[in-house]
C-alpha cells in the first residue's frame, strides 16, 4: 500500500522558510543604518535624542556611531560645527560614551541646521551624507564665520547662587559648549586659509568690569595660539555692547592688513 508524507514534507519547506526569513530580517539590521534626525533644538529636546542614541550604543557594543551635521542656508559658516560639538560634549561628559565610537562627517549644507546619526556594524561603511545645497556661498575677502554669546562662562556668573536662582545656563546646557565648541571649527578654517588674518572682537556689557572681560579674551587667545600650529596671530578687541555678552569670529584675507 502506497503511503504519501505530504504533510511532512510541508512542514519541513514551512521550517525552512521560516529560518530564511529569519535569517533575512537580521541581515536587514547589520551594515550602516540610520537611527535618528532632529534639527537645532534646545537642550531639553536634543538631550532626550542623545539618550536614546547612547542607549543604542551601550547594547550594540561593536556598533560605530557617526554623527553627520549640516549647516543651514543662512547659517554663518561656523554655527552647525559648534552646535554639533555641544551634542558631542554632551555625550561624552554625561553619557559616558568613548569618543571614538563617535565619529563626526560634516555633511555640508541643507535648508536648516540639522543632524543624523548612523550606527554600523562592524565591516560596513560609513555613512554619505545627503546635502540638499550643492554650493557654499560665496564668501568676501573678510567675513564673518561665527559668533557666540559668553553670558554662561563661569567668569560672568555669580559666585554665591541663592535659593531662587534661575539656572537659565544650565537649563540651556551651555556647559556643553566649551572652547573645543567654540574655537576648533575657526581654527580649522584659519588653516585652510593661507595668509588670512583671524579676528575676535569680544562685546561686554557696561557693567562687567574691563578686567574680568580681558580674562575671558586671554582665555579664547591662549587657547587658539596653543591649537594653531602655524601660531598665526589673532587680532584681538573689546568693545562695549548694549545688549549681551557676545563674541565674533572673522577672518580677513586682504593682504597688507594694518595691525
Amino acid at each position: 500500500m502506497k503511503t504519501t508524507h505530504r504533510p511532512k514534507t510541508l512542514l519541513i519547506l514551512f521550517g525552512i522558510s521560516l529560518a530564511m526569513t529569519n535569517a533575512f530580517g537580521q541581515a536587514t539590521k547589520q551594515g550602516t543604518v540610520k537611527f535618528d534626525e532632529f534639527g537645532y533644538t534646545n537642550h531639553e529636546n536634543y538631550s532626550a535624542h542623545l539618550d536614546n542614541i547612547a542607549i543604542a550604543l551601550q547594547s550594540e557594543p561593536t556598533s560605530q556611531g557617526y554623527f553627520i551635521f549640516y549647516n543651514g542656508r543662512k547659517s554663518l559658516p561656523g554655527a552647525g560645527f559648534r552646535y554639533m560639538k555641544r551634542l558631542q560634549n554632551y555625550m561624552v561628559k554625561a553619557r559616558g560614551v568613548e569618543p571614538s565610537r563617535l565619529i563626526v562627517l560634516d555633511g555640508g549644507r541643507r535648508e536648516e541646521i540639522s543632524v543624523e546619526f548612523w550606527t554600523s556594524t562592524p565591516g560596513s561603511t560609513a555613512p554619505a551624507p545627503t546635502p540638499t545645497i550643492s554650493a557654499e556661498p560665496a564668501k568676501t575677502k573678510s567675513y564673518l564665520y561665527d559668533r557666540y554669546n559668553f553670558d554662561c562662562q563661569r567668569l560672568f556668573q555669580p559666585k554665591v547662587k541663592g535659593p531662587y536662582y534661575d539656572d537659565d545656563c544650565g537649563y540651556a546646557g551651555m556647559d556643553y559648549e566649551d572652547q573645543s565648541a567654540r574655537l576648533d571649527g575657526f581654527i580649522k578654517a584659519i588653516l585652510e586659509t593661507p595668509g588670512s588674518t583671524p579676528r575676535l572682537v569680544v562685546f561686554f556689557l557696561p557693567r562687567n568690569t574691563r578686567q574680568r572681560t580681558q580674562r575671558f579674551i586671554q582665555q579664547e587667545r591662549d587657547y587658539l595660539v596653543s591649537t594653531l600650529a602655524d601660531k598665526r596671530e589673532t587680532i584681538l578687541s573689546a568693545r562695549v555692547g548694549s545688549k549681551r555678552r557676545a563674541s565674533r569670529l572673522s577672518l580677513d584675507e586682504r593682504p597688507g592688513l594694518d595691525r
